[in-house]
Protein backbone atom coordinates (compact mmCIF):
# COMPACT_ATOMS: atom_id res chain seq x y z
CA UNK A 1 0.00 0.00 0.00
CA UNK A 2 1.08 3.75 -0.68
CA UNK A 3 2.09 4.58 2.91
CA UNK A 4 5.00 1.52 3.38
CA UNK A 5 7.02 2.99 0.10
CA UNK A 6 10.59 2.13 -0.41
CA UNK A 7 11.89 2.65 -3.84
CA UNK A 8 14.93 2.90 -5.59
CA UNK A 9 14.97 4.18 -9.66
CA UNK A 10 18.56 4.80 -10.59
CA UNK A 11 19.74 8.08 -9.07
CA UNK A 12 16.26 8.60 -7.22
CA UNK A 13 14.43 7.00 -3.69
CA UNK A 14 11.34 7.36 -2.60
CA UNK A 15 10.67 7.16 0.96
CA UNK A 16 7.12 7.20 2.20
CA UNK A 17 5.84 9.31 5.70
CA UNK A 18 4.39 7.66 8.58
CA UNK A 19 1.17 9.90 8.22
CA UNK A 20 -1.32 11.36 5.98
CA UNK A 21 -2.68 14.48 5.06
CA UNK A 22 -6.62 14.83 5.36
CA UNK A 23 -8.00 18.18 3.26
CA UNK A 24 -11.53 19.11 2.38
CA UNK A 25 -12.51 19.57 -1.66
CA UNK A 26 -15.88 21.91 -2.05
CA UNK A 27 -17.95 20.41 -3.76
CA UNK A 28 -21.24 22.25 -5.65
CA UNK A 29 -22.27 24.54 -2.61
CA UNK A 30 -19.65 26.70 0.18
CA UNK A 31 -20.78 25.19 3.03
CA UNK A 32 -20.53 21.45 1.22
CA UNK A 33 -17.03 19.59 0.69
CA UNK A 34 -15.75 15.52 0.38
CA UNK A 35 -12.66 14.72 2.62
CA UNK A 36 -9.78 13.92 0.33
CA UNK A 37 -6.73 11.78 2.21
CA UNK A 38 -2.95 11.41 0.45
CA UNK A 39 -0.09 10.10 1.71
CA UNK A 40 3.42 12.39 1.14
CA UNK A 41 6.45 10.11 -0.61
CA UNK A 42 9.74 12.17 -0.06
CA UNK A 43 11.76 11.65 -2.77
CA UNK A 44 15.59 12.21 -3.13
CA UNK A 45 18.42 12.48 -6.12
CA UNK A 46 20.58 14.47 -7.86
CA UNK A 47 20.63 17.46 -9.67
CA UNK A 48 22.98 19.28 -12.12
CA UNK A 49 23.79 22.84 -13.28
CA UNK A 50 25.44 25.81 -12.81
CA UNK A 51 23.18 27.69 -10.73
CA UNK A 52 20.01 26.29 -8.76
CA UNK A 53 17.66 27.09 -11.01
CA UNK A 54 19.13 25.29 -13.92
CA UNK A 55 19.63 22.01 -11.40
CA UNK A 56 15.69 22.31 -10.00
CA UNK A 57 14.54 22.56 -13.92
CA UNK A 58 16.04 19.44 -14.34
CA UNK A 59 14.96 17.72 -11.36
CA UNK A 60 11.80 18.87 -12.11
CA UNK A 61 12.02 17.20 -15.19
CA UNK A 62 13.40 14.09 -13.45
CA UNK A 63 9.90 14.28 -10.78
CA UNK A 64 7.18 14.93 -13.81
CA UNK A 65 9.08 11.58 -15.62
CA UNK A 66 8.75 9.79 -11.86
CA UNK A 67 5.05 10.67 -11.33
CA UNK A 68 3.89 9.86 -14.96
CA UNK A 69 5.76 6.18 -14.72
CA UNK A 70 4.31 5.51 -11.57
CA UNK A 71 0.42 6.29 -12.41
CA UNK A 72 1.31 4.01 -15.87
CA UNK A 73 2.39 1.23 -13.04
CA UNK A 74 -0.18 1.58 -10.61
CA UNK A 75 -3.22 3.56 -12.55
CA UNK A 76 -3.53 5.77 -9.62
CA UNK A 77 -2.77 9.37 -10.43
CA UNK A 78 0.60 10.99 -8.50
CA UNK A 79 1.19 14.77 -8.58
CA UNK A 80 3.92 17.28 -7.24
CA UNK A 81 2.75 18.65 -3.83
CA UNK A 82 6.39 20.22 -3.06
CA UNK A 83 8.83 21.64 -5.70
CA UNK A 84 12.48 20.52 -5.68
CA UNK A 85 15.00 22.46 -2.85
CA UNK A 86 18.63 22.28 -2.48
CA UNK A 87 20.07 19.60 -0.04
CA UNK A 88 21.70 22.22 2.05
CA UNK A 89 18.66 23.63 2.99
CA UNK A 90 18.27 20.63 5.34
CA UNK A 91 14.98 18.12 5.77
CA UNK A 92 11.66 18.97 4.24
CA UNK A 93 9.42 20.08 7.32
CA UNK A 94 6.06 19.18 7.29
CA UNK A 95 3.09 20.95 8.51
CA UNK A 96 0.52 19.69 10.84
CA UNK A 97 -1.70 22.23 8.87
CA UNK A 98 -1.95 24.71 6.73
CA UNK A 99 -4.83 27.73 6.21
CA UNK A 100 -6.35 26.03 3.52
CA UNK A 101 -7.32 23.74 5.52
CA UNK A 102 -4.77 20.92 5.23
CA UNK A 103 -4.20 18.70 7.89
CA UNK A 104 -1.68 16.04 9.06
CA UNK A 105 -2.65 12.44 10.42
CA UNK A 106 -1.38 9.88 11.73
CA UNK A 107 -1.22 6.43 10.24
CA UNK A 108 -3.04 3.93 12.74
CA UNK A 109 -4.32 0.88 11.38
CA UNK A 110 -5.70 -0.55 14.25
CA UNK A 111 -7.94 3.01 14.35
CA UNK A 112 -11.43 2.16 12.72
CA UNK A 113 -11.41 5.89 11.89
CA UNK A 114 -8.61 6.13 10.05
CA UNK A 115 -8.80 5.70 6.36
CA UNK A 116 -8.38 2.39 4.39
CA UNK A 117 -5.42 1.58 2.86
CA UNK A 118 -5.21 1.95 -0.51
CA UNK A 119 -3.44 -1.35 -2.22
CA UNK A 120 -1.63 -0.79 -5.22
CA UNK A 121 0.77 -3.36 -5.67
CA UNK A 122 4.33 -1.98 -7.47
CA UNK A 123 6.38 -4.99 -9.13
CA UNK A 124 9.80 -3.22 -8.20
CA UNK A 125 11.33 -5.07 -11.21
CA UNK A 126 8.70 -4.09 -13.77
CA UNK A 127 9.52 -0.51 -12.70
CA UNK A 128 12.96 -0.66 -12.40
CA UNK A 129 12.84 -2.16 -16.68
CA UNK A 130 10.12 0.97 -17.54
CA UNK A 131 12.24 3.56 -15.87
CA UNK A 132 15.28 2.16 -17.67
CA UNK A 133 13.67 2.15 -20.86
CA UNK A 134 12.55 5.50 -20.29
CA UNK A 135 16.05 6.72 -20.04
CA UNK A 136 17.21 5.00 -22.87
CA UNK A 137 14.50 5.68 -24.91
CA UNK A 138 12.99 8.98 -25.76
CA UNK A 139 10.54 7.65 -28.28
CA UNK A 140 8.44 6.02 -25.49
CA UNK A 141 7.89 9.48 -23.92
CA UNK A 142 5.22 10.81 -26.01
CA UNK A 143 2.45 8.17 -24.67
CA UNK A 144 3.44 8.44 -21.41
CA UNK A 145 2.83 12.25 -21.06
CA UNK A 146 -0.47 11.87 -22.41
CA UNK A 147 -1.22 8.91 -20.27
CA UNK A 148 -0.17 11.44 -17.57
CA UNK A 149 -2.44 14.53 -18.68
CA UNK A 150 -5.29 12.44 -19.26
CA UNK A 151 -5.24 10.67 -15.97
CA UNK A 152 -5.01 13.81 -14.50
CA UNK A 153 -8.65 14.93 -15.96
CA UNK A 154 -10.34 11.61 -15.90
CA UNK A 155 -12.49 13.11 -12.52
CA UNK A 156 -12.69 16.37 -13.66
CA UNK A 157 -12.79 16.56 -17.57
CA UNK A 158 -13.53 12.55 -18.58
CA UNK A 159 -14.42 13.86 -22.33
CA UNK A 160 -11.14 15.78 -22.73
CA UNK A 161 -9.07 12.84 -21.11
CA UNK A 162 -10.41 10.67 -23.56
CA UNK A 163 -9.15 12.63 -26.13
CA UNK A 164 -5.27 11.87 -24.01
CA UNK A 165 -6.01 8.33 -23.89
CA UNK A 166 -6.66 8.12 -27.64
CA UNK A 167 -3.79 9.68 -28.62
CA UNK A 168 -1.53 7.43 -26.17
CA UNK A 169 -3.06 4.40 -27.82
CA UNK A 170 -2.49 6.23 -31.48
CA UNK A 171 1.14 6.40 -30.49
CA UNK A 172 1.99 3.37 -29.08
CA UNK A 173 0.48 1.85 -32.19
CA UNK A 174 2.67 4.09 -34.26
CA UNK A 175 6.35 2.79 -32.25
CA UNK A 176 5.16 -0.99 -31.91
CA UNK A 177 3.25 -2.07 -35.21
CA UNK A 178 5.13 -1.72 -38.60
CA UNK A 179 2.13 -0.59 -40.65
CA UNK A 180 1.77 -1.67 -44.95
CA UNK A 181 4.19 0.94 -46.58
CA UNK A 182 1.55 3.70 -48.58
CA UNK A 183 1.39 5.27 -52.13
CA UNK A 184 3.25 8.64 -52.49
CA UNK A 185 1.81 11.74 -52.96
CA UNK A 186 1.82 12.56 -56.70
CA UNK A 187 2.57 16.06 -56.18
CA UNK A 188 5.50 16.20 -53.77
CA UNK A 189 6.66 12.29 -54.25
CA UNK A 190 6.79 11.96 -50.47
CA UNK A 191 5.78 8.44 -49.06
CA UNK A 192 2.14 9.31 -47.41
CA UNK A 193 2.13 8.09 -43.39
CA UNK A 194 -0.42 6.02 -42.24
CA UNK A 195 -3.77 7.98 -40.33
CA UNK A 196 -3.84 8.49 -36.82
CA UNK A 197 -6.72 6.19 -37.11
CA UNK A 198 -5.25 3.16 -38.48
CA UNK A 199 -2.41 3.15 -35.67
CA UNK A 200 -5.09 2.95 -33.22
CA UNK A 201 -6.96 -0.01 -34.70
CA UNK A 202 -3.29 -1.30 -34.80
CA UNK A 203 -2.61 -0.93 -31.03
CA UNK A 204 -6.28 -2.82 -29.84
CA UNK A 205 -5.45 -5.67 -32.14
CA UNK A 206 -2.40 -5.82 -29.64
CA UNK A 207 -4.98 -5.68 -26.50
CA UNK A 208 -8.72 -7.37 -28.25
CA UNK A 209 -9.80 -9.85 -29.93
CA UNK A 210 -10.48 -8.89 -33.82
CA UNK A 211 -14.31 -9.09 -33.67
CA UNK A 212 -14.08 -6.15 -31.04
CA UNK A 213 -11.71 -3.72 -33.10
CA UNK A 214 -14.61 -2.25 -35.18
CA UNK A 215 -17.19 -1.71 -32.39
CA UNK A 216 -14.55 -0.27 -29.82
CA UNK A 217 -12.65 1.90 -32.31
CA UNK A 218 -15.81 3.47 -33.96
CA UNK A 219 -17.41 4.36 -30.30
CA UNK A 220 -14.32 5.71 -28.95
CA UNK A 221 -12.89 7.38 -32.35
CA UNK A 222 -16.54 9.36 -32.27
CA UNK A 223 -16.49 10.65 -28.67
CA UNK A 224 -12.68 11.70 -29.58
CA UNK A 225 -13.71 13.62 -32.31
CA UNK A 226 -16.32 15.21 -31.25
CA UNK A 227 -14.16 16.85 -28.34
CA UNK A 228 -11.50 17.16 -30.03
CA UNK A 229 -12.56 19.14 -33.49
CA UNK A 230 -16.38 20.20 -32.04
CA UNK A 231 -15.79 20.52 -28.24
CA UNK A 232 -18.79 18.23 -27.49
CA UNK A 233 -18.63 16.54 -24.15
CA UNK A 234 -20.35 13.49 -23.13
CA UNK A 235 -19.94 12.79 -19.56
CA UNK A 236 -21.59 15.40 -16.98
CA UNK A 237 -19.18 18.50 -17.26
CA UNK A 238 -22.14 20.79 -18.85
CA UNK A 239 -23.42 20.23 -15.46
CA UNK A 240 -21.20 20.35 -12.79
CA UNK A 241 -20.67 16.90 -12.53
CA UNK A 242 -23.95 16.23 -11.13
CA UNK A 243 -25.47 13.25 -12.94
CA UNK A 244 -29.23 13.03 -13.90
CA UNK A 245 -32.06 10.26 -12.17
CA UNK A 246 -33.56 8.99 -14.70
CA UNK A 247 -37.13 8.00 -14.91
CA UNK A 248 -36.24 4.26 -14.60
CA UNK A 249 -33.40 2.64 -13.26
CA UNK A 250 -33.48 0.34 -16.41
CA UNK A 251 -32.44 2.73 -19.02
CA UNK A 252 -28.96 4.11 -18.60
CA UNK A 253 -28.16 7.46 -19.59
CA UNK A 254 -25.94 8.44 -21.97
CA UNK A 255 -23.54 10.19 -19.95
CA UNK A 256 -23.00 6.73 -17.22
CA UNK A 257 -22.90 5.20 -20.84
CA UNK A 258 -19.66 7.19 -21.63
CA UNK A 259 -18.34 6.62 -18.41
CA UNK A 260 -18.17 3.19 -18.25
CA UNK A 261 -17.40 2.36 -22.10
CA UNK A 262 -15.96 5.70 -23.21
CA UNK A 263 -13.15 7.25 -20.82
CA UNK A 264 -12.75 4.15 -18.77
CA UNK A 265 -12.03 1.92 -21.33
CA UNK A 266 -9.88 4.14 -23.10
CA UNK A 267 -7.86 4.50 -19.52
CA UNK A 268 -7.38 0.77 -19.28
CA UNK A 269 -6.89 0.42 -22.87
CA UNK A 270 -4.58 2.76 -23.04
CA UNK A 271 -2.60 1.82 -20.05
CA UNK A 272 -2.49 -1.97 -21.14
CA UNK A 273 -0.53 -0.71 -24.34
CA UNK A 274 1.86 1.51 -22.85
CA UNK A 275 2.72 -1.17 -20.27
CA UNK A 276 3.06 -3.68 -23.32
CA UNK A 277 5.07 -0.98 -25.30
CA UNK A 278 7.45 -0.66 -21.99
CA UNK A 279 7.56 -4.71 -20.90
CA UNK A 280 5.80 -6.80 -22.83
CA UNK A 281 3.43 -7.51 -19.61
CA UNK A 282 0.01 -5.25 -20.16
CA UNK A 283 -0.86 -7.23 -16.30
CA UNK A 284 -2.20 -4.36 -14.61
CA UNK A 285 -1.51 -3.65 -11.22
CA UNK A 286 -5.06 -2.32 -9.00
CA UNK A 287 -5.92 1.06 -8.92
CA UNK A 288 -7.19 3.17 -5.96
CA UNK A 289 -7.88 6.84 -5.17
CA UNK A 290 -4.34 7.77 -3.33
CA UNK A 291 -1.94 10.64 -5.14
CA UNK A 292 1.68 11.13 -3.84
Amino acid sequence: SFHDIRLTLGDLSLQSCSFFYEERRRLSSLSSWSLYRWVPVVVEGASRGQHWRSAEFYALRQVHRLCAVLTVETGVHWSLKESPRPAEWGPLQFPESTPLGLEKKQIATEDPDTPRQVHAAINMARLGRIWQRCLDDETVGPPIEAYYQAASLRDSHPSFSLVGFVAAIEEVGKLLVALPKTDRCPTCGKERTSSSAERFRAALRLVLPEDKIKDVSTQLYRWRSGTAHAGRTYSWESSFGRSQMGDSLLVSQPQAMFGVRGAMRADELARDLILTLLNGDPNASSSGSMQS
